[in-house]
């Protein structure tokens, strides 16, 4: 395989591989909230995943928890 050509597709791989909290970001800025059960669905994780995923990103103040129960949902903390 020609280098560029070996180059270009890490680079495609890179812009690809966001972390789990990035994607979960992007996610909820772009439809204004997220559900455990979104963050399930796009990193396709077990809900265990999902909560620790979301807890992290709740005591690093990245998301801001709305509601309890069933009626949960996480917003982007504005800074």
């Amino acid at each position: 395989m020609p280098r560029a050509e070996l180059i270009a597709g890490l680079v495609a791989k890179a812009k690809k591989s966001l972390s789990a909290e990035e994607k979960v970001l992007e996610y909820a800025q772009s439809h204004s909230s997220v559900t455990r059960s979104d963050v399930i669905e796009l990193l396709e994780v077990s809900t265990f995943t999902a909560s620790r995923v979301i807890r992290k990103m709740v005591k690093n103040n990245l998301l801001k928890q709305n509601g309890k129960a069933r009626s949960t949902n996480y917003t982007v903390i504005k800074k």
